[in-house]
This record gives structure tokens, C-alpha cells and sequence, in this order.
């Protein structure tokens, strides 16, 4: 049933299996995903009969086991006369025995130190701590990583992404090549240093200012992001996004034929990284729950776009004005800014909101609507106050403003 829900399709077709079920059961220290898993919850609820048997010899069930088969309870039940009850018992006596760090005294006295938690969850916690964990999710999860990325990296790490290497050592495909034509196989050592639009997108980066290195392997690769936890955790949590989005590019070539652009690419991961990294929130379910990206940006309705706008200006009046346009689900759309000479800051806040108008695209027509956000509480009054003279007009007839521009002037039709 658990292998079912985690690999079959939504049409009922087998799909493949990435990873082990035992894998995906172990914690996420352990290098697991921490799924549920009964048969490793055995051994510690029978030690915790075993403990119970020692410490509470008073029960009516532990005198019948003492007069019946002694004190003895790290024998091995070997015998077939024994009741069940007494097998598990023992069972989870050596169970105990083997992992828990335990003194006898007067006996069989046990002395152990709780520590607010059951016998069965800290003998559950021993059997972790003598498997040992995974080193690589001890520091990467100090990296704040959206669940997405982090997952994709665990796949990643675990030879379970979907790549064309996969599934050419999985007998469903025959072609092992980049999608992109990057004349190599597509393997984790591929996706994470060797592929050209990756190597695209960091270069604009860089240029950006942002320094960003480029690795030739995943052993390399984890070595270097290990090295930058705590000192330079925004460059690392930056690699890492980058990898993702760019392998989500991949899967958007593969299945629509077109991917998206190094513009795009870039804006998003600067986008993503930066708000998991400074404002810690975790970006999860936003497709139901519209959860917000951060203390202070809410995402629009379902189906609307919203516009920030934010303008500075200096003493000797260089002003600067600029917004970003995103959708509900918080994605970067476009955005823009403008440098000119100005004296009054509310002016510069107006202009901001009327720059729309040059920027405007014709696929911002199907949004059912447009939220404009900003800082300066008059400017809005003012927009708002303004609307109402405008409901009852089809469009808005004022000329755009004569800043720099990349189109033609379009006319700026009210939606909605």
C-alpha cells in the first residue's frame, strides 16, 4: 500500500521505483526522508516490556512470568514450551542489552536516566545513534533550502532523479545525452556542474555580483557547499537553487517543448534563495493555502498579479524608481527600473505606479485583476480615490509617460 502511494501514477500505472522503502524510512538525519515504518518500532516496544518486567516486578503479569520462568530475562528463548509473551520479553531484554548503555546493580536492578522520555523512545533513539546518520543532511538543512530543493538534492544524492542516465541503467530509455545538446551524459556530475545552461545562468550571477563557483562533480560540489555553511550560506543556498531551477528548465524542455529564459532563471533564483535564506520561511503549500512569502509581502488572490513599487531619492535629486511584478504563487513576472531628476519623493512614488503603463504585456491581460502595493500611504489614497472616477471608463486615455522604454506605446485597459 505505502509502495503504491509513493510510485504509482494518478492514472493507476506502475511507475518507477527511485528508492528503497527502507531508505525513505530512515530519518532525514540518517539520510532518509522520515516515513513511518511499524517493523523498526518492533524491537523498541519489546524492550520496553523488558524494562517493565525489571522495574515493576509488583504487576500480576511479571509474578506469573517470575514464578513461572524465573529472573532470568536475557536468556535466549530458545525452548518451544515458553509463552509467547515470555519470548518477546526476552527478545526485547537483548534488544535493550545490545544498544542502551545500562549498569546492574543488587541484581537485576537496571539504573538508566529517562530524560522525559519512554523506555521504547530512547531505546528507538539508541538504535539511531548506533546506525549512525548521514553527514550531508546535518549541514545542508543549516542552509534553509525551500522543501523542493532540498528534496531534489536528496534525490539527487541518493542516484534518484529521472535523468537520462537513469533511465538508460533502468532499460526504459536508450539515449543517455543532455537534452540540450551538451554533447555529454546526463548524470548527477551533469546536473550539478558540467551542464552548459547552468554555466549560463551562474555567469549572469556573477555579473550580477553575486560569487558563484562552478563545480565538474557532486563529491566536489558537496565538499565546497559543506565548506561555505555559516560563512557564506547565501552563495551555497544560491548553487543549490540554481541546480534546481535549471534542472526544472530540463523537464519543462523535455515535456513542453520550450524552457525558460537565463533572465528568468536568474531573477528566480535570486528570488528564492534570498527570502529562504534571510527571512527563513519556508515556501510549502502555497498552491492552497496562499501562505505568505514573508513578515510583510502577501500573495494576491488566486488569478491576480500584484505590483510593488518603491522609489529613493538623494540629496543633490537623483531619484530612482522601480517594481516587481509577481503571481499568486509568489513568481517573478517582470520588472523595472528608472533613473531620473526629481525633488519630491511623492511624485517619484506616483510615477512608479504610472510606469505600468510602459511596461505593460499582453499576457498580463488574462490576470482577472491587478493589486498595486506601496509604502507611501497617500499615493495609495490617492489611487484609490482616483478609481472611482475611473470605474465607469472602458480604458485610460492619458498618454504613457516619456521614460526609456522596450515597446511600442499600448494602451492600458482596465481589467476586471
Amino acid at each position: 500500500m505505502c509502495r503504491s502511494f509513493l510510485w504509482k501514477k494518478k492514472d493507476g500505472n506502475a511507475g518507477i521505483h527511485y528508492a528503497s522503502w527502507d531508505r525513505l524510512c530512515k530519518t532525514k538525519e540518517e539520510g532518509g526522508r522520515g516515513l513511518f515504518s511499524a517493523v523498526s518500532r518492533i524491537g523498541p516496544l519489546r524492550a520496553k516490556l523488558a524494562w517493565n518486567f525489571c522495574m515493576k516486578p509488583s504487576t500480576l503479569l511479571n509474578q506469573i512470568l517470575r514464578a513461572k520462568y524465573g529472573e532470568d530475562v536475557w536468556i535466549t528463548p530458545m525452548k518451544r514450551d515458553l509463552s509467547p509473551t515470555w519470548k518477546i520479553i526476552t527478545m526485547g531484554a537483548h534488544y535493550l542489552r545490545n544498544i542502551i548503555r545500562w549498569d546492574v546493580y543488587n541484581g537485576n536492578s537496571i539504573n538508566w536516566m529517562f530524560d522525559r522520555k519512554s523506555s521504547a523512545a530512547l531505546a528507538f533513539q539508541a538504535m539511531y545513534d548506533k546506525n549512525g546518520g548521514s553527514a550531508i543532511w546535518n549541514w545542508m538543512k543549516k542552509l534553509k533550502l525551500i522543501p523542493k530543493v532540498e528534496l531534489f538534492w536528496w534525490r539527487l544524492y541518493n542516484d534518484a532523479i529521472h535523468s537520462n542516465d537513469f533511465l538508460v541503467r533502468r532499460k526504459v530509455s536508450n539515449f543517455s545525452g543532455c537534452p540540450r545538446g551538451c554533447k555529454e551524459d546526463e548524470n548527477d556530475w551533469h546536473i550539478t556542474g558540467n551542464c552548459v545552461k547552468l554555466h549560463e545562468v551562474i555567469s549572469m550571477l556573477n555579473s550580477w555580483g553575486f560569487k558563484i563557483l562552478i563545480f565538474y562533480n557532486l563529491h566536489e560540489c558537496l565538499e565546497v557547499l559543506k565548506k561555505l555553511v555559516g560563512k557564506n550560506s547565501l552563495t551555497a543556498n544560491m548553487y543549490c537553487t540554481t541546480t534546481w531551477l535549471v534542472w526544472k528548465s530540463r523537464c519543462k524542455l523535455i515535456h513542453d517543448g520550450i524552457e525558460d529564459s537565463i533572465n528568468s532563471l536568474v531573477a528566480n533564483v535570486v528570488s528564492t534563495a534570498t527570502v529562504s535564506n534571510f527571512i527563513n520561511h519556508i515556501l510549502e503549500k502555497l498552491d492552497t493555502n496562499q501562505r505568505k512569502l514573508s513578515c510583510s509581502w502577501y500573495p494576491p488572490p488566486p488569478g491576480r498579479i500584484k505590483l510593488n513599487v518603491d522609489a529613493s531619492i538623494l540629496s543633490n535629486n537623483v531619484a530612482v524608481f522601480g517594481g516587481v511584478v509577481r503571481d499568486e504563487k509568489g513568481r517573478f513576472l517582470i520588472a523595472f527600473g528608472v533613473n531620473i531628476m526629481h525633488w519630491d519623493i511623492a511624485q517619484i512614488e506616483l510615477l512608479a505606479v504610472l510606469y505600468l503603463k510602459n511596461i505593460i504585456r499582453d499576457w498580463m491581460f488574462e490576470a482577472q485583476g491587478i493589486i498595486i502595493e506601496g509604502d507611501n500611504y497617500n499615493i495609495i489614497e490617492l489611487l484609490q480615490s482616483a478609481l472611482k472616477t475611473w470605474k465607469g471608463l472602458i480604458c485610460i486615455t492619458s498618454q504613457p509617460l516619456n521614460f526609456p522604454r522596450q515597446s511600442d506605446d499600448v494602451e492600458w485597459k482596465e481589467h476586471g
